[in-house]
């Protein structure tokens, strides 16, 4: 998936895994994941599919939720990209708004 990134801003997304979670998880699978959003400065994963929780029947591990957070530079310009292609991710305060209404959202209220 290609998105346009804001004037001066870079093209490639780094991946870093800790020692810990590089042998737990497939470096292919982060930048696909990361590939489907729109670039980003910073990010990072928690949740129960980031960090295998101890316990978990097969089934919990298949539904294991992988939360992300972005940091971003130009947020307006970020959410504007990303309300493109991830739409449904949105409620509708990021629809009438577009990424400025979004990005306000946010850095008001978290």
């Amino acid at each position: 998936m290609v998105h346009q990134n804001p004037p001066g801003r870079k093209t490639a997304q780094s991946v870093y895994l800790s020692d810990e979670l590089s042998s737990m998880a497939d470096d292919s699978e982060l930048r696909e994941l990361l590939d489907a959003f729109p670039p980003v400065d910073f990010a990072f994963a928690y949740g129960s599919a980031v960090v295998p929780q101890a316990g978990y029947t097969a089934a919990q591990r298949e539904a294991a939720m992988v939360d992300l957070v972005f940091a971003v530079d130009a947020p307006a310009a970020w959410h504007d990209a990303n309300l493109a292609v991830h739409g449904a991710h949105y409620s509708a305060a990021g629809w009438i708004g577009g990424g400025a209404g979004a990005a306000a959202l946010q850095e008001r209220w978290g």
